[in-house]
């Protein structure tokens, strides 16, 4: 009497058609999204640290104003202190400080996976674009013609006016790099994976 086919003895337990089983690969271990990201890692190292600078330099920007001592440099600190200008230095002081306080509460949220990090980074991002967009129109429109005027009276200082043309052209550079951190800031912040780590970081409920 056929009772069907005879079972293979040489098939491992387990294994359909007489076949080893494949072998197995445990998946790749991937983080959580809840953890940091490098990334956020390192933005939050620049924010905290740049913070701190920041916090540091509001008061010897405001103690370099009295060390100067050349009397073009001077009326350049007065033109660059009082009037039209001196208002929106006295204001880029304090909302460059402001902006400090914001940094480096930021890159300690973000250290701390905090919910409220990443809108303050990102309310840090369009400040500071947009206080050194304004900071430039000023600087061309207002503090360069005042500069140059003050140096037509001394036409004979060459120390005074290469001092007065690397200031502006440090000026320049100077607020391009200092773009450089604010639009990385709002780029990382609006990305939707930061924002799926930091909610699931903080899980509601």
């Amino acid at each position: 009497m056929y009772h069907g086919p005879m079972a293979n003895p040489y098939t491992p337990p387990g294994s359909p058609g007489g076949y080893p089983p494949p072998p197995y690969y445990p998946p790749y271990p991937v983080a959580p999204p809840s953890v940091r990201s490098t990334g956020l890692t390192v933005l939050a190292y620049f924010a905290v640290i740049l913070g701190a600078f920041g916090l540091i330099g509001t008061p010897m920007t405001l103690v370099l104003r009295f060390l100067v001592r050349d009397p073009v440099s001077r009326r350049i600190q007065d033109a660059t202190w009082t009037g039209a200008y001196g208002a929106w230095t006295y204001f880029s002081v304090a909302i460059g400080f402001t902006l400090a306080v914001l940094l480096l509460i930021t890159g300690i949220g973000i250290f701390k996976m905090r919910l409220w990090a990443r809108t303050t980074g990102l309310i840090y991002g369009v400040v500071s674009v947009a206080t050194v967009v304004i900071g430039q129109i000023m600087t061309f429109a207002v503090l360069r013609p005042m500069m140059m005027q003050i140096l037509e009276q001394y036409p004979n200082n060459h120390i005074a006016r290469a001092g007065a043309t690397g200031g502006l052209i440090g000026g320049i550079a100077g607020s391009l790099f200092g773009l450089a951190l604010p639009v990385v800031m709002l780029v990382a912040m609006s990305r939707p994976e930061t924002k799926a780590r930091f909610e699931a970081a903080n899980p509601r409920g």
